[in-house]
């Protein structure tokens, strides 16, 4: 039996790396260089759950949710280390949005970005792929007419992950 360890489920797209290495060519190599992007994908993830609470509740459920976003626990810790949470937290969370849009504003470009924000998500960590399940579900039971043309953006959601899981596993 292989030892889960050395199979393709630890073997991640290393954006994080890039991200830190671009931030350390910028301001030079330090430990605050190296935590700043993760600090700035917290911030911007706060930013975005506001975009979700107003942009599809209230002013005021965007502010809410800004707030708990903002002094969770989790997102405190993980917005301050040198983990790929950050990134994926705010990929998960633009696809989310991007998705709502598609469904309850008809913008299938939307759809599209929906579908690419969650396979650079996907590539980051594969855990946000089990998001196309409330997705799925959604479209089968929402009672609004969405676009069901979904076969492309499900494919831009899957296929970067399955080829990067093929590579990964050579």
């Amino acid at each position: 039996p292989r030892n889960l360890q050395s199979g393709p489920t630890n073997k991640a797209v290393p954006i994080e790396s890039w991200i830190i290495m671009l931030f350390w060519s910028i301001f030079g190599m330090s430990e605050w260089a190296a935590r700043l992007p993760m600090v700035i994908f917290s911030i911007a993830s706060i930013f975005v759950m506001y975009l979700i609470g107003r942009d599809f509740f209230s002013e005021k459920a965007g502010l809410f949710t800004a707030f708990f976003m903002a002094i969770s626990p989790a997102n405190v810790y993980y917005g301050r280390m040198l983990a790929q949470t950050p990134l994926l937290v705010f990929f998960t969370l633009c696809s989310v949005y991007f998705f709502l849009r598609w469904t309850e504003k008809c913008e299938i470009k939307s759809g599209y970005y929906s579908a690419i924000l969650l396979s650079v998500a996907a590539i980051t960590k594969f855990i946000p792929l089990f998001m196309l399940i409330p997705f799925g579900a959604y479209i089968v039971f929402s009672k609004k007419k969405v676009d069901l043309n979904v076969a492309p953006m499900l494919a831009i959601a899957v296929v970067p992950t399955g080829l990067w899981l093929a590579y990964a596993s050579k």
